[in-house]
């Protein structure tokens, strides 16, 4: 990628993450937070991910389990419509095969059970349908540890990771039902 396109791109991506927070407080009440956010960070203006699932690792009770899974295959709209659409949104998130994939996810703690987190990626994206995965990991509140296992809708675009693990560290903010 030439410097003035990475610096574009950097941009783009540095603008949907200074916008989130904003566009939070317009879904704030509503039971799916993290649908919406996740739905930001798969945009192809942001970190570009074809698949993506949050997954929480709670080591006090053993647990853990997916929150939430997208699938930009399966969203109709990938434009902003979806805050200014929250209903239409969530229904096609509560019919997504793939979020209801990762929502059936429950495993034991990996953190807990001292778990590889190479170990960890391969289970649960066998599990997960997901071919050519990718991770980050990030500490949240409650001592309680955020996974987000994601394909990359263009492999060679590694050049914003030093941005994803800021950006998905929105996610521990909000409320997870």
């Amino acid at each position: 990628m030439k410097p003035d396109e990475c610096l574009q791109r950097q941009h783009e991506v540095l603008r949907c993450l200074s916008n989130l927070p904003r566009m939070i407080l317009l879904v704030s009440e509503r039971n799916n937070v993290p649908e919406f956010v996740l739905h930001e960070l798969c945009h192809p203006t942001c970190f570009n991910l074809s698949k993506a699932a949050f997954l929480v690792d709670n080591p006090d009770f053993d647990c853990m389990r997916g929150i939430v899974g997208l699938s930009r295959d399966e969203i109709d709209t990938l434009d902003s419509s979806v805050w200014e659409s929250p209903d239409d949104f969530s229904l096609q998130m509560e019919l997504s095969p793939f979020n209801q994939k990762v929502r059936e996810v429950e495993r034991s703690s990996s953190k807990r059970n001292g778990h590889s987190q190479k170990e960890l990626i391969e289970v649960v994206a066998d599990q997960l349908d997901l071919n050519q995965p990718s991770a980050c990991y990030w500490n949240m509140k409650h001592d309680n540890h955020g996974i987000l296992i994601f394909e990359r809708a263009a492999l060679e675009d590694q050049s914003l990771d030093e941005f994803l693990i800021n950006g998905v560290s929105i996610l521990s903010f909000c409320p997870i039902a």
